[in-house]
């Protein structure tokens, strides 16, 4: 039997844990240890059985015998019924094993699915700009060759005018041609002046077109990168994750295993501790016998002196560390409180073991959660989110955790806006109107619900670039107007003609202004076209947030249930180790009733016999195998059928089977 004090004498070695802190923790365990001790007083030590003789200790070794009879009966009854148990709770460990894999599994292919829909997404968004801008060129190029159409026509019209007003005047045939020539080529320049002056203007708005594309483009590329990389990490995490659970389970096998071999090293001591025993008994029995032949030959003092004897006998350390003596001298308790002092230091031991543990995974999760705050204030935010992300795993810290992170990533995001907008707000100043509406129409879309404010400015910002487009517009028509009104001025004799030609320009412009209005609308419901893919954008994301938190559910409960199966298997191996002490103890009594009649060639050849079966079955229960267990119980339901335990036991194997 092991000694409760060296077991409890242990030096604990807890990371994390200044000297002071550790030496303070085993003061408490020693107090509770001490607290929970019970002592056992003196009269024990002094105790005189009131009858003497050997009448007694033969009454005591006949119930002995009997009692141990039972108690094979009933060791190897609880004995079968105890394998079947563990036999079938690791039949339940293997499948939940199984099963938090298959899990674990699934749960990834399900996310590498939904990854891949938002990649196919993206390509088909990519394809649609790329349709896009190739409609937008063709388009331009159409209206490009209508407005030379319509300057051709015009020529022709304004040619067949003039040669009509010509006419009309009675100028000759040569020099009408002449004045008509001229004319022509005056129209033609200022024609192609105007067809110059649209096609520039055409392939501005294509540059235009093109770069706000390009710029969607670009973004869309992006994202599909960063899907991808999603991806592949999503993979990698579903890959360690697998591969973490497959190595936990094969060190808790390697532990039970080496448990295993522990206990069957205990049960060789506690064979040796039986021996010993039967040496102890027989010496008290025959003290016995010499106490009776000094009583029958009436010499009192040579009784008093073998009594003492024997009591100091049974005093000795070694005799009181023997279960047997206990059980024969049932009037002698001190045995059972040192028995029962023991079982107190091993339950304070395990609850002072249970109490260190809790304690290193506190300081373990209040270490992770101060470093990631003391990297968040240092700007490392990267690091931060990894040490959150640990705090997250070991859940306790996981509702501050998944708030700083939330705080990161806002500002993070606002961060980024701020600098579109900034950037945005350098160009307007540097006159480039067209690169600050870009960049204020990316601020707007980036910014969402989440950042109203930088949204509001952004969108603001807009509107007021675009009536200031408009107020040029205005003001450039004002300086057209003034310049025809001096030419007009200037050229009375062509009053009539510049009236015409004003009235034209000022048909032109307004169908200018009518197109640039017409192209402000064609904006504006753009504007508010992405506004709305703004909405359904930010829509999706709170999906995303929603299936992101529901997740975090999925993982919070797989890890509650992992950690219920690890504490099912760490009941099951405490059952475990209580049924190899079951077993220990059926062995022993069976050793001790094969040593009390040696002489005895049945108990010799059932000793044999359950020799035998005890190594068939300890091959067969060492595999976790559920064949090999029944194995096992078919190897002791031939043992009870033995004719060498039915010599014995004639009873038992009926017994046996009624029992089941």
């Amino acid at each position: 039997m092991a000694n409760p004090e060296a077991q409890y004498d242990t030096s604990y070695e807890i990371d994390g844990f200044s000297e002071e802190e550790r030496e303070d923790i085993k003061r408490q365990i020693d107090e509770a240890a001490q607290t929970n001790t019970i002592g056992t007083g003196t009269a024990f030590s002094h105790f005189n059985p009131r009858k003497k003789g050997a009448f007694f200790p033969l009454i005591v070794n006949i119930i002995a015998l009997l009692c141990i009879g039972a108690g094979v009966f009933v060791a190897n009854e609880y004995f079968n019924r105890r394998v079947e148990q563990l036999s079938g709770e690791a039949g339940a460990l293997a499948s939940a094993e199984g099963k938090i894999l298959e899990e674990v599994r699934r749960e990834a292919e399900r996310r590498l699915r939904e990854k891949d829909q938002e990649i196919s997404e993206i390509q088909e968004n990519l394809s649609q700009i790329e349709s896009e801008r190739q409609l937008l060129q063709e388009t331009m190029e159409e209206r490009l060759a209508q407005k030379e159409q319509e300057l051709r026509e015009q020529l022709s019209q304004a040619l067949a005018a003039e040669r009509s007003r010509l006419e009309a005047q009675g100028v000759a045939e040569g020099d009408l041609e002449s004045r008509l020539q001229e004319f022509q080529s005056s129209k033609e320049r200022e024609y192609q002046e105007d067809l110059a002056s649209f096609q520039r203007e055409i392939e501005t708005q294509l540059l235009e077109k093109e770069e706000e594309l390009t710029a969607a483009r670009e973004t869309a590329e992006r994202i599909l990168a960063e899907a991808t990389e999603e991806r592949q990490e999503l993979i990698n995490q579903a890959n360690r994750r697998e591969e973490e659970l497959r190595r936990g389970f094969e060190q808790e096998r390697e532990a039970l295993t080496q448990e295993t071999e522990q206990a069957q090293n205990e049960l060789q001591r506690l064979e040796e501790i039986r021996r010993n025993e039967q040496l102890y008994m027989n010496r008290i029995n025959s003290q016995y016998l010499e106490i009776q032949q000094a009583l029958e030959t009436e010499d009192p003092q040579e009784a008093r002196g073998l009594l003492n004897e024997l009591r100091s006998f049974i005093q000795e350390t070694s005799v009181q560390a023997s279960a047997e003596i206990a059980r024969r001298r049932q009037v002698d308790s001190f045995l059972i409180g040192v028995l029962e002092e023991r079982a107190s230091r091993v339950g304070g031991r395990s609850e002072s073991e249970s109490l260190l543990e809790a304690a290193r995974t506190m300081e373990a999760i209040r270490a992770s959660v101060n470093e990631a705050r003391a990297r968040q204030e240092a700007g490392d935010l990267y690091e931060a989110r990894r040490y959150y992300n640990q705090a997250i795993e070991m859940l306790p810290s996981l509702a501050v955790a998944v708030r700083e992170l939330q705080s990161i990533n806002r500002n993070e995001e606002a961060d980024g806006i701020t600098e579109v907008l900034d950037e945005a707000r350098t160009n307007e100043a540097d006159g480039e109107i067209e690169e600050a509406l870009d960049g204020y129409a990316q601020a707007a879309m980036a910014a969402g619900a989440a950042h109203g404010a930088l949204s509001r400015e952004a969108v603001e910002s807009l509107l007021r670039l675009e009536e200031q487009r408009r107020a040029v517009l205005g003001q450039e028509y004002s300086r057209q107007v003034d310049e025809l009104e001096e030419s007009l001025a200037s050229t009375a004799s062509e009053g009539e003609e510049l009236r015409s030609q004003l009235s034209e320009l000022n048909r032109e412009y307004q169908e200018r202004v009518e197109s640039y209005n017409q192209e402000i609308e064609n904006s504006r419901e753009l504007l508010q076209q992405r506004e709305s893919r703004i909405g359904e954008l930010r829509q999706d994301l709170r999906q995303r947030e929603a299936e992101i938190a529901e997740l975090e559910s999925e993982l919070s409960d797989l890890e509650v249930r992992e950690r219920r199966l690890l504490a099912d298997y760490q009941r099951s191996q405490q059952r475990v180790a209580s049924l190899n002490e079951d077993l220990e103890g059926a062995v022993d009594e069976l050793t001790e009733l094969v040593t009390l009649s040696e002489s005895n060639r049945q108990l010799r050849m059932a000793l044999e016999r359950f020799n035998d079966f005890e190594q068939r079955s300890s091959e067969l229960l060492s595999s976790p195998d559920a064949a090999d267990t029944e194995a096992a119980r078919s190897e002791f339901e031939r043992f009870l059928s033995s004719p060498e335990i039915r010599s014995i036991f004639p009873g038992l194997a009926e017994m046996y089977r009624r029992l089941q």
